[in-house]
């Protein structure tokens, strides 16, 4: 079966996927540079984001960093997580959780 991707969701994807801790804030021109996507095609996905809460734009730099909406969707999969099946089922997730990866 083929997969069918929908690139306006997967851009917005490979935007939030950016943010890391060690760089959590970025501007239009960076996403653009690192992603090789038009400056504004960025722009109206980041705007389209902040939007929903799921970025913020600093209004003294111009650059995004992530919103609480993912606070929030985090809380969701906190409290409905089994852990039981993380420890058995995603070893991956507790060393990149616990940094060691």
């Amino acid at each position: 079966m083929e997969k069918k991707i929908i690139q306006s969701i997967d851009r917005a994807l490979q935007i939030l996927e950016l943010f890391s801790l060690e760089k959590p804030e970025w501007g239009i021109t960076e996403i653009s540079k690192a992603l090789n996507i038009y400056k504004s095609n960025v722009h109206n996905v980041l705007t389209t984001l902040a939007e929903k809460g799921f970025v913020i734009k600093d209004s003294k730099t111009d650059k995004y960093k992530l919103g609480i909406k993912f606070f929030e969707l985090g809380s969701i999969v906190i409290n409905t997580l089994n852990f039981a099946s993380i420890f058995t089922h995603s070893p991956i997730i507790i060393f990149k959780f616990s940094g060691l990866i």
